[in-house]
């Protein structure tokens, strides 16, 4: 990982902090990004998903309770605006 971004509780912007020292992921980061390469690659294979000009789909990789799971959302490639809520 080349930076890594912090929030508060309050997700202030004004309290973030910016880590930019390089390291390896950890156990649960790495996690993360392999839910999020097969999310990926089942996306591009399973002809459950299909997609559209101008939309991007936003994978979100979580782990809660030792389940693995992927949230996709959907939004335009040209005005994208993303909220991530507590």
């Amino acid at each position: 990982m080349i930076a890594g971004i912090t929030l508060d509780a309050s997700h202030n912007l004004t309290e973030t902090g910016i880590d930019v020292t390089e390291r390896n992921f950890n156990a649960y980061e790495t996690d993360l990004c392999e839910i999020r390469s097969k999310s990926e690659q089942r996306i591009r294979t399973d002809k459950l998903f299909k997609t559209y000009n101008n939309i991007q789909l936003k994978i979100l990789p979580l782990i809660y309770k030792g389940k693995k799971k992927a949230y996709i959302v959907t939004g335009s490639k040209k005005n994208w605006h993303g909220c991530f809520w507590k």
